[in-house]
Protein backbone atom coordinates (compact mmCIF):
# COMPACT_ATOMS: atom_id res chain seq x y z
CA UNK A 1 0.00 0.00 0.00
CA UNK A 2 3.12 2.55 0.83
CA UNK A 3 4.80 1.76 -2.43
CA UNK A 4 1.18 2.14 -4.23
CA UNK A 5 1.11 5.49 -2.32
CA UNK A 6 4.17 6.30 -3.27
CA UNK A 7 3.81 5.64 -6.95
CA UNK A 8 0.20 7.60 -7.25
CA UNK A 9 1.94 11.28 -5.46
CA UNK A 10 4.76 10.84 -8.13
CA UNK A 11 2.26 11.02 -10.97
CA UNK A 12 -0.18 13.89 -8.99
CA UNK A 13 3.19 15.33 -8.52
CA UNK A 14 3.59 15.25 -12.35
CA UNK A 15 0.43 16.68 -13.00
CA UNK A 16 0.69 20.40 -10.73
CA UNK A 17 3.81 20.50 -12.29
CA UNK A 18 2.80 20.27 -15.81
CA UNK A 19 -0.16 22.60 -14.68
CA UNK A 20 2.61 24.92 -14.43
CA UNK A 21 3.51 24.81 -17.96
CA UNK A 22 2.24 24.07 -21.44
CA UNK A 23 4.10 22.57 -24.97
CA UNK A 24 4.55 25.97 -26.35
CA UNK A 25 4.96 29.68 -25.73
CA UNK A 26 1.06 31.34 -26.88
CA UNK A 27 1.24 34.53 -29.17
CA UNK A 28 1.70 38.18 -28.07
CA UNK A 29 -1.87 39.52 -27.41
CA UNK A 30 -3.15 42.67 -27.02
CA UNK A 31 -4.02 42.59 -23.06
CA UNK A 32 -6.53 46.02 -23.06
CA UNK A 33 -10.17 46.12 -22.21
CA UNK A 34 -11.58 45.53 -25.43
CA UNK A 35 -15.26 44.45 -23.99
CA UNK A 36 -18.41 46.81 -23.30
CA UNK A 37 -19.36 44.55 -20.58
CA UNK A 38 -17.85 45.84 -17.18
CA UNK A 39 -16.19 43.36 -14.70
CA UNK A 40 -16.04 43.85 -11.44
CA UNK A 41 -12.00 42.14 -11.60
CA UNK A 42 -9.50 44.57 -12.50
CA UNK A 43 -6.65 43.73 -10.48
CA UNK A 44 -5.77 40.12 -11.23
CA UNK A 45 -3.25 37.71 -10.29
CA UNK A 46 -2.41 33.89 -12.22
CA UNK A 47 -0.40 31.45 -10.78
CA UNK A 48 0.10 29.02 -14.16
CA UNK A 49 1.71 30.00 -17.72
CA UNK A 50 -1.44 27.90 -18.88
CA UNK A 51 -3.49 30.70 -17.03
CA UNK A 52 -1.90 33.76 -18.11
CA UNK A 53 -2.54 31.98 -21.67
CA UNK A 54 -6.16 31.84 -21.61
CA UNK A 55 -6.77 34.82 -19.91
CA UNK A 56 -4.19 36.43 -22.63
CA UNK A 57 -6.16 35.09 -25.39
CA UNK A 58 -9.21 36.33 -23.60
CA UNK A 59 -7.58 40.31 -23.65
CA UNK A 60 -7.61 40.28 -19.47
CA UNK A 61 -5.41 42.38 -18.06
CA UNK A 62 -3.45 40.96 -15.25
CA UNK A 63 -1.10 42.52 -12.56
CA UNK A 64 1.01 39.81 -11.79
CA UNK A 65 2.28 36.22 -13.67
CA UNK A 66 4.27 33.58 -12.65
CA UNK A 67 8.05 33.03 -13.15
CA UNK A 68 7.76 30.79 -16.19
CA UNK A 69 8.76 30.51 -19.48
CA UNK A 70 5.14 30.35 -21.08
CA UNK A 71 4.27 32.91 -20.38
CA UNK A 72 2.72 35.05 -23.46
CA UNK A 73 6.03 37.67 -24.29
CA UNK A 74 3.22 40.52 -23.81
CA UNK A 75 3.45 39.86 -19.87
CA UNK A 76 6.93 39.32 -19.63
CA UNK A 77 7.20 42.65 -17.88
CA UNK A 78 4.49 42.17 -15.59
CA UNK A 79 5.41 41.28 -11.89
CA UNK A 80 6.34 37.62 -10.79
CA UNK A 81 5.30 36.06 -7.87
CA UNK A 82 7.22 33.26 -8.18
CA UNK A 83 6.99 29.71 -9.28
CA UNK A 84 3.37 27.76 -9.58
CA UNK A 85 4.33 25.29 -6.67
CA UNK A 86 6.41 27.94 -4.79
CA UNK A 87 3.88 31.26 -4.81
CA UNK A 88 5.27 34.09 -3.08
CA UNK A 89 2.25 35.27 -1.22
CA UNK A 90 3.57 38.01 0.34
CA UNK A 91 4.23 39.06 -3.01
CA UNK A 92 0.70 38.29 -3.88
CA UNK A 93 -0.78 40.52 -1.57
CA UNK A 94 1.46 43.32 -2.10
CA UNK A 95 0.30 43.58 -5.23
CA UNK A 96 -3.56 43.63 -3.95
CA UNK A 97 -5.30 41.63 -5.83
CA UNK A 98 -8.81 41.38 -6.20
CA UNK A 99 -8.91 37.62 -7.60
CA UNK A 100 -6.26 35.20 -7.92
CA UNK A 101 -6.51 32.55 -10.38
CA UNK A 102 -4.88 29.17 -9.79
CA UNK A 103 -4.83 25.38 -11.20
CA UNK A 104 -7.17 23.07 -8.89
CA UNK A 105 -4.18 20.27 -8.67
CA UNK A 106 -2.46 23.26 -6.60
CA UNK A 107 -5.19 24.99 -4.70
CA UNK A 108 -3.65 23.57 -1.29
CA UNK A 109 -1.09 25.64 -1.64
CA UNK A 110 -2.40 28.99 -1.93
CA UNK A 111 -6.29 29.05 -1.02
CA UNK A 112 -6.15 29.04 2.68
CA UNK A 113 -3.72 31.28 2.49
CA UNK A 114 -4.70 34.10 0.70
CA UNK A 115 -8.79 33.47 2.04
CA UNK A 116 -7.07 34.63 5.31
CA UNK A 117 -6.15 37.78 3.30
CA UNK A 118 -9.22 38.50 2.02
CA UNK A 119 -8.59 37.72 -1.35
CA UNK A 120 -10.84 35.95 -3.64
CA UNK A 121 -9.82 32.89 -5.43
CA UNK A 122 -10.51 30.59 -8.15
CA UNK A 123 -9.43 27.07 -9.52
CA UNK A 124 -9.19 25.95 -12.64
CA UNK A 125 -9.09 22.07 -13.36
CA UNK A 126 -7.54 21.05 -16.37
CA UNK A 127 -7.88 17.50 -16.59
CA UNK A 128 -9.26 16.94 -19.53
CA UNK A 129 -9.99 17.98 -22.89
CA UNK A 130 -13.67 19.25 -22.55
CA UNK A 131 -12.52 20.81 -18.92
CA UNK A 132 -10.22 22.99 -21.32
CA UNK A 133 -13.16 24.22 -22.89
CA UNK A 134 -15.14 24.39 -19.73
CA UNK A 135 -12.12 27.13 -18.73
CA UNK A 136 -12.63 29.20 -21.60
CA UNK A 137 -16.16 29.60 -21.25
CA UNK A 138 -16.35 30.56 -17.83
CA UNK A 139 -13.29 33.40 -17.62
CA UNK A 140 -15.22 34.41 -20.38
CA UNK A 141 -17.84 35.16 -18.43
CA UNK A 142 -16.53 35.87 -15.66
CA UNK A 143 -14.67 38.73 -17.22
CA UNK A 144 -17.67 39.61 -19.72
CA UNK A 145 -15.60 38.55 -22.96
CA UNK A 146 -18.26 35.70 -23.58
CA UNK A 147 -18.11 36.45 -27.63
CA UNK A 148 -13.92 35.94 -27.76
CA UNK A 149 -14.66 32.94 -25.07
CA UNK A 150 -16.90 31.58 -28.11
CA UNK A 151 -14.97 32.41 -30.74
CA UNK A 152 -11.91 30.57 -29.68
CA UNK A 153 -14.38 27.40 -28.61
CA UNK A 154 -16.29 26.92 -31.45
CA UNK A 155 -12.18 27.27 -33.27
CA UNK A 156 -11.10 24.52 -31.25
CA UNK A 157 -13.96 22.57 -31.69
CA UNK A 158 -13.88 22.60 -35.54
CA UNK A 159 -10.32 21.23 -35.32
CA UNK A 160 -11.03 18.74 -33.15
CA UNK A 161 -13.79 17.86 -35.56
CA UNK A 162 -11.54 16.98 -38.16
CA UNK A 163 -9.08 15.27 -36.08
CA UNK A 164 -11.77 12.92 -35.19
CA UNK A 165 -13.23 12.46 -38.88
CA UNK A 166 -9.33 12.33 -39.54
CA UNK A 167 -9.31 9.20 -36.80
CA UNK A 168 -11.66 7.22 -38.68
CA UNK A 169 -8.97 4.38 -39.25
CA UNK A 170 -8.29 4.56 -35.88
CA UNK A 171 -11.50 3.45 -34.32
CA UNK A 172 -11.10 0.43 -32.16
CA UNK A 173 -7.42 0.54 -31.89
CA UNK A 174 -6.15 -0.61 -28.57
CA UNK A 175 -3.55 2.08 -27.01
CA UNK A 176 -2.23 2.33 -23.43
CA UNK A 177 0.19 5.33 -22.27
CA UNK A 178 2.61 4.04 -19.86
CA UNK A 179 4.13 6.95 -17.38
CA UNK A 180 7.13 6.73 -15.73
CA UNK A 181 9.83 7.35 -13.66
CA UNK A 182 12.67 5.27 -14.48
CA UNK A 183 11.63 2.94 -11.78
CA UNK A 184 8.21 2.46 -11.68
CA UNK A 185 5.53 2.39 -14.63
CA UNK A 186 2.06 3.71 -14.51
CA UNK A 187 -1.20 3.70 -17.23
CA UNK A 188 -3.13 6.76 -17.84
CA UNK A 189 -6.84 6.45 -17.44
CA UNK A 190 -9.95 8.06 -18.87
CA UNK A 191 -9.64 10.29 -16.27
CA UNK A 192 -6.17 11.82 -17.09
CA UNK A 193 -5.82 14.48 -19.84
CA UNK A 194 -3.99 12.62 -22.22
CA UNK A 195 -6.66 9.40 -21.60
CA UNK A 196 -9.40 12.08 -22.38
CA UNK A 197 -7.67 12.67 -26.01
CA UNK A 198 -7.57 9.04 -26.58
CA UNK A 199 -11.54 9.03 -26.16
CA UNK A 200 -11.80 11.53 -28.24
CA UNK A 201 -10.13 10.02 -31.17
CA UNK A 202 -12.25 7.01 -30.44
CA UNK A 203 -9.14 4.43 -29.17
CA UNK A 204 -9.62 1.85 -26.84
CA UNK A 205 -7.17 2.65 -23.77
CA UNK A 206 -6.82 -0.71 -22.10
CA UNK A 207 -6.34 1.39 -18.63
CA UNK A 208 -9.53 1.49 -18.45
CA UNK A 209 -10.46 -2.52 -18.69
CA UNK A 210 -7.36 -2.29 -16.14
CA UNK A 211 -8.17 0.50 -13.51
CA UNK A 212 -11.54 0.91 -12.17
CA UNK A 213 -10.83 3.68 -9.63
CA UNK A 214 -11.44 6.99 -10.39
CA UNK A 215 -8.02 8.05 -10.62
CA UNK A 216 -5.67 9.40 -13.10
CA UNK A 217 -2.86 7.15 -13.15
CA UNK A 218 -2.47 3.61 -11.49
CA UNK A 219 0.47 1.25 -11.29
CA UNK A 220 -0.78 -1.79 -12.76
CA UNK A 221 1.86 -4.95 -13.61
CA UNK A 222 3.18 -4.64 -16.88
CA UNK A 223 1.79 -8.49 -17.56
CA UNK A 224 -1.79 -8.05 -17.20
CA UNK A 225 -1.14 -4.68 -19.94
CA UNK A 226 0.83 -7.62 -22.41
CA UNK A 227 -2.50 -9.75 -22.11
CA UNK A 228 -4.27 -7.08 -23.38
CA UNK A 229 -2.21 -7.01 -26.72
CA UNK A 230 -2.15 -3.39 -27.47
CA UNK A 231 -1.73 -1.89 -30.83
CA UNK A 232 0.18 1.19 -30.41
CA UNK A 233 2.54 2.23 -26.71
CA UNK A 234 2.99 5.40 -26.01
CA UNK A 235 5.44 6.13 -23.26
CA UNK A 236 5.71 9.49 -21.06
CA UNK A 237 8.85 9.84 -19.47
CA UNK A 238 8.66 11.76 -15.92
CA UNK A 239 11.45 13.23 -13.57
CA UNK A 240 14.84 12.45 -14.48
CA UNK A 241 14.05 12.08 -18.14
CA UNK A 242 17.02 10.36 -19.42
CA UNK A 243 16.87 7.76 -16.61
CA UNK A 244 12.83 7.46 -17.81
CA UNK A 245 13.59 7.15 -21.34
CA UNK A 246 16.64 4.51 -20.75
CA UNK A 247 14.48 2.68 -18.46
CA UNK A 248 11.25 2.41 -20.94
CA UNK A 249 13.76 1.17 -23.52
CA UNK A 250 14.85 -1.15 -21.39
CA UNK A 251 11.52 -2.44 -20.48
CA UNK A 252 10.79 -2.65 -24.18
CA UNK A 253 13.26 -5.03 -24.68
CA UNK A 254 12.11 -8.34 -23.00
CA UNK A 255 11.02 -10.64 -24.52
CA UNK A 256 7.13 -9.99 -23.01
CA UNK A 257 6.68 -7.70 -25.50
CA UNK A 258 7.85 -8.99 -28.53
CA UNK A 259 4.38 -10.55 -28.32
CA UNK A 260 2.23 -7.34 -28.83
CA UNK A 261 1.00 -6.19 -31.82
CA UNK A 262 2.26 -2.46 -31.18
CA UNK A 263 6.05 -4.08 -30.74
CA UNK A 264 5.87 -6.30 -33.75
CA UNK A 265 4.56 -3.12 -35.97
CA UNK A 266 6.82 -0.65 -34.24
CA UNK A 267 4.18 1.28 -32.93
CA UNK A 268 6.20 1.92 -29.62
CA UNK A 269 6.54 5.79 -29.02
CA UNK A 270 7.70 7.96 -26.98
CA UNK A 271 5.66 10.91 -26.02
CA UNK A 272 7.75 14.27 -25.38
CA UNK A 273 5.89 16.59 -22.76
CA UNK A 274 6.48 19.54 -24.75
CA UNK A 275 4.11 18.73 -27.94
CA UNK A 276 1.96 16.01 -25.19
CA UNK A 277 1.60 17.70 -21.79
CA UNK A 278 -0.39 15.54 -19.07
CA UNK A 279 -2.64 18.69 -18.00
CA UNK A 280 -4.80 20.75 -20.70
CA UNK A 281 -4.08 24.10 -21.96
CA UNK A 282 -5.04 26.32 -24.80
CA UNK A 283 -3.40 24.15 -27.80
CA UNK A 284 -5.76 21.05 -26.26
CA UNK A 285 -6.66 21.04 -30.01
CA UNK A 286 -3.06 21.10 -31.46
CA UNK A 287 -2.26 18.21 -29.38
CA UNK A 288 -5.17 16.38 -30.28
CA UNK A 289 -4.46 17.10 -33.82
CA UNK A 290 -1.12 15.87 -33.09
CA UNK A 291 -2.12 12.77 -31.14
CA UNK A 292 -4.00 11.71 -33.95
CA UNK A 293 -1.21 11.84 -36.72
CA UNK A 294 1.06 10.65 -34.15
CA UNK A 295 -0.97 7.14 -34.13
CA UNK A 296 -1.47 7.20 -37.70
CA UNK A 297 1.66 8.57 -39.31
CA UNK A 298 4.53 7.85 -36.03
CA UNK A 299 6.88 10.33 -35.38
CA UNK A 300 7.10 12.79 -37.77
CA UNK A 301 10.75 14.16 -38.10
Amino acid sequence: MRKWLSLLGIALTAVSLAACGTHQAAKSANVSVESSQPTKYRRVVVSTGTIAQYLSALHVPMVGVPQEDNVPASLKKLPTIGQPRHVNLEKVVSLHPDLFIGDAAMANMTQQALAKQKIKTTYLDNMSYDKVMTNIERLGKMFGRQARAQAIVKRMRQNEGKAVAGAAKLKGKKVVILFGTGENFMVATKNSYLGSLLGKLGVHNIADDLVHAPTPYMPISMESVVAKNPDYILTLAHGNKQAATAAFKQEMAKPIWQTTAARQQNHVYALADQTFPVTGNIHADTTLTNLKDLLLYGPQQ
